[in-house]
């Protein structure tokens, strides 16, 4: 019997998130950093991995970007922008 040789691709993650997501909790640290202070810019990373994390686990990556852009608040050229909502009774 031959065996089958599969690969499985995990995406990369750094303590629990995206690259993306990652990069903009080091951003938001670092302007605590410099606006204020150390501390503060700890607190405020730490808030951001948490709200990060909290609302990607258990979802498909990129799921932030995906409820953004249907929300209407991103903007991509060459794809449809998304579709209207409106009510089941409208004509």
């Amino acid at each position: 019997m031959k065996t089958k040789i599969t690969m499985i691709d995990y995406p990369l993650k750094i303590f629990g998130l995206d690259p993306g997501q990652f990069a903009c909790c080091l951003i938001v640290a670092v302007v605590g950093v410099v606006f204020d202070a150390i501390l503060l810019g700890f607190f405020a990373a730490l808030v951001c991995w948490g709200f990060f994390f909290q609302t990607t686990k258990g979802k498909k990556e990129n799921y932030i970007i995906h409820c953004l852009y249907a929300a209407g608040l991103l903007r991509y050229r060459g794809i449809l922008p998304p579709p209207k909502k409106h009510s089941r009774y409208a004509r």
